[in-house]
């Protein structure tokens, strides 16, 4: 990974950074997935390339073209390859997987607008929200309320 803000890096060295982050995410799962770890999947890897590119050049023009270039390639890496039960391959392949990367890019690519926002300017206290008083205590919130140990999300 990047040791700091180097802006010296070349082309070539942002390209052997992006192809390890895709490396890394390739060993992510190889015993199934639900459909939340590959939620939590692109989304770690989308945040993940957002902030390498934006480390390897801040005023970088394509960054979005970039990352959505490799979240392209993890896709077909690593989700398209991936049986769908009880349909037939060839409507797989035809059909579903170019339609579920198409709509999985439209989704990558409102995230990363949305992660290049709060990267240029952090939220503040949201509207609306009561201001805390100088020398005010921290609040730690609450713990969440346990899981049930036979609870099962599937």
């Amino acid at each position: 990974m990047l040791a700091g803000n180097n802006l010296a890096l070349t082309a070539a060295d942002l390209n052997k950074e992006v192809e390890d982050v895709l490396a890394h995410y390739r060993r992510y799962k190889v015993d199934g997935w639900t459909v939340t770890e590959v939620y939590e999947f692109i989304t770690r890897a989308t945040g993940s390339l957002v902030r390498l590119v934006g480390e390897y050049d801040p005023s970088h023009d394509d960054l979005k073209a970039t990352v959505l270039a490799a979240i392209g390639k993890l896709y077909d890496d690593v989700l398209a390859p991936i049986d769908i039960p009880y349909v037939p391959n060839i409507i797989e392949t035809r059909f579903l997987d170019p339609a579920i990367r198409s709509a999985l890019l439209k989704q990558v690519s409102g995230m990363i607008d949305g992660l290049l926002k709060i990267f240029a300017d952090p939220p503040a206290v949201p509207p609306g929200a009561p201001a805390v008083p100088p020398g005010a205590p921290a609040v730690t919130p609450a713990a969440p309320p346990a899981t049930p140990t036979d609870w099962r999300p599937y």
